[in-house]
């Protein structure tokens, strides 16, 4: 699980890249997306039983960005979409970026505010991001509004080279500005989704973008899932009920034994050891080379071996493949398992030999992560001169605190499911 403590870059999918008809299945992304336009709905009736409640205003942020991902699931080509759905789009998106809903969130006063996570930006830094945010997602609306005024589409009567430019690093900005705001605390992973928000829409308008799309998804979707994960762990610290089992306190297979009072570096290592044991690399057409029939795909797999105590590597035999459809095992794929060192990850063509470097690189990325975890760990305690401590708060705190944590978890499963899910 990459953290928002690490390097803060968007990091691209692995990718197989080629020209030839026989490479051409290379174009599609490693992590094919079905998706699922009622998610939202689904999503929003699980959790509307927060909405009339004192977490009101946790709901009110989150609904709006859950249903406009729902909205646009699967249409990465807006272009030929007429101007009337687009402006009915547009006012979505101005629900989404109302002030009184992230902004909200990210100001609000908390009871827990000691348990979120404060301290890698300032307040000047968090303040002046939300201004330049609400800036461009300005700008944004009142460029849209002027070209969604007109009738046609996009296609017929679209932007001009000047605006599909400004409108291209504006969904950029957004985007990076929203992630980065999301490390104000662990409660702001609302900024980030908001920035996704503007920032796949865009995309689909101008069928073009600064950062892949299914990158900027996997990375905030990434994010959703450290949010929620970690409020998971805060829930069952104070003896609440939460989607996930607390941390291990002995020795397992999954968490292995328990060698820290510090729930920064345990949650970290939790997450680590539930890393896919086995990983779907990538696929190329059947040839005489994989021998698989030519009308079938070769899928390759690789099995890992370790955990975060010992470190991975290829396991013994672990080199496997299959012909049938695409993925045939249904395997984790490289793509939703991110590291800042994916950056390079795009062999030149979906061959065995070079997806195995793909493979190698992915190893050499988890295990540098587990070293970067192990030095913050270090730089923690030489700062303090003791480990953080873990939530220990008395009777009249823990109801205050447990109920903060139980919403701010369900919102990000419902950002990290309609994510998932489109």
């Amino acid at each position: 699980m990459l953290t928002r403590r690490s390097a803060f870059s968007l990091l691209p999918t692995a990718l197989m890249a080629g020209t030839s008809l026989r490479s051409a299945f290379a174009q599609i992304a490693i992590d094919p997306v079905r998706p699922d336009p009622a998610a939202g709905q689904a999503i929003l009736s699980k959790l509307s039983q927060y909405q009339n409640s004192q977490a009101g205003p946790y709901f009110e942020a989150a609904a709006p960005m859950i249903k406009f991902v729902s909205r646009i699931a699967g249409r990465t080509d807006l272009t030929k979409t007429s101007k009337s759905e687009l402006r009915d789009i547009l006012n979505d998106l101005k629900n989404v970026n109302d002030i009184g809903n992230v902004d909200q969130i990210l100001t609000m006063s908390k009871k827990s505010e000691s348990q979120l996570g404060r301290g890698l930006l300032t307040l000047n830094d968090r303040n002046r991001l939300m201004s330049d945010v609400n800036k461009e997602n300005d700008q944004i609306q009142t460029m849209l509004d002027k070209y969604f005024g007109s009738s046609g589409t996009i296609d017929t009567n679209g932007f001009s080279k000047a605006d599909r430019e400004t409108l291209k690093q504006l969904a950029d900005e957004v985007l990076k500005r929203g992630c980065k705001l999301s490390t104000w605390g662990k409660d702001s992973y609302y900024a980030a989704m908001r920035g996704y928000c503007a920032y796949s829409f865009l995309t689909a308008l101008l069928k073009d973008s600064a950062s892949p799309p299914a990158t900027a998804r996997a990375y905030v979707l990434n994010i959703m899932s450290d949010s929620q994960n970690y409020f998971a762990l805060l829930v069952s610290s104070l003896g609440g009920s939460a989607p996930l089992p607390p941390p291990s306190t002995g020795n397992t297979a999954a968490g292995g034994p328990a060698t820290s009072d510090d729930p920064i570096y345990e949650y970290e290592k939790r997450e680590t050891n539930r890393f896919p044991k086995e990983i779907y690399i990538g696929s190329e057409f059947g040839n005489d080379t994989n021998k698989c029939k030519f009308d079938q795909l070769a899928n390759y797999y690789g099995k890992i071996d370790g955990d975060f105590d010992r470190g991975f590597k290829l396991a013994p035999g672990g080199w496997t493949q299959d012909c049938g459809d695409l993925n045939n095992k249904r395997a984790s794929a490289i793509s939703t398992q991110l590291s800042d060192r994916f950056r390079d990850f795009v062999p030149s063509s979906g061959n065995s030999e070079n997806l195995r470097v793909v493979f190698d690189r992915m190893l050499e990325a988890l295990n540098a992560r587990i070293d970067r975890i192990k030095r913050q760990k270090q730089q923690r305690d030489k700062a303090s001169g003791a480990p953080p401590p873990k939530p220990e708060v008395n009777d009249a705190d823990k109801t205050d605190f447990l109920p903060e944590f139980q919403v701010m978890e369900r919102m990000a499963w419902g950002m990290r499911e309609v994510l998932s899910r489109t």
